[in-house]
């Protein structure tokens, strides 16, 4: 992106050959070549994909395979604000981790819905579902357009499988959503 300030430095450990473009230039070559430009933006895609799901979420400590792994089995889903996710009473599907944007997890409580928690880019939720079996304990809703990633029960128990600290994290969230509401 012109006029941004750049977001990592990066040092050679080995001798090397760079090539460097302007932006110009790449913008020229790449609507030369159009089957290019979709490769390198779906590169990039992953790579700025891997570099939430490492550093933003509870998968940060999958090693890259496995984090690669994850991404194929991934589902990205953008909503709009006031959308409901995930309804109290439902059969879950999938668990989703917030990739921008943020939601409001409600109980129902009597005819109202109640807050009890506002979740933020790297929160999952509806894990709970997945990993018991159990229907849905609350509702989530969008407060703002979202990105979501959505992760089916076989990818999450995949990565559960594959680090000893995932399956820690996801007992603690099991536990803390499991705690009464006050």
């Amino acid at each position: 992106v012109p006029n941004t300030p750049r977001t990592a430095t990066i040092k050679a450990i080995t001798p090397l050959t760079v090539i460097s473009f302007s932006l110009e230039d790449l913008n020229k070559f790449s609507a030369e070549f159009p089957a290019m430009r979709r490769a390198l933006e779906s590169s990039a895609k992953r790579i700025l994909l891997q570099n939430f799901i490492q550093r933003l979420s509870p998968f940060s400590t999958l090693p890259l395979d496995r984090v690669n792994n994850l991404i194929t089995h991934i589902k990205p889903i953008a909503v709009a604000a006031n959308t409901p996710i995930i309804k109290q009473g439902e059969r879950g599907h999938y668990c989703y981790l917030l990739k921008s944007g943020s939601v409001d997890v409600s109980l129902k409580v009597g005819d109202a819905d109640r807050v009890v928690a506002t979740l933020y880019p790297g929160a999952l939720f509806g894990e709970a579902s997945l990993l018991t079996s159990a229907l849905r304990n609350s509702s989530v809703i969008s407060r703002e357009p979202c990105e979501l990633l959505a992760i089916d029960q076989k990818a999450l128990l995949d990565a559960i499988a594959a680090d000893r600290q995932i399956a820690a994290r996801m007992m603690e969230l099991l536990q803390l959503r499991d705690r009464p509401y006050r």
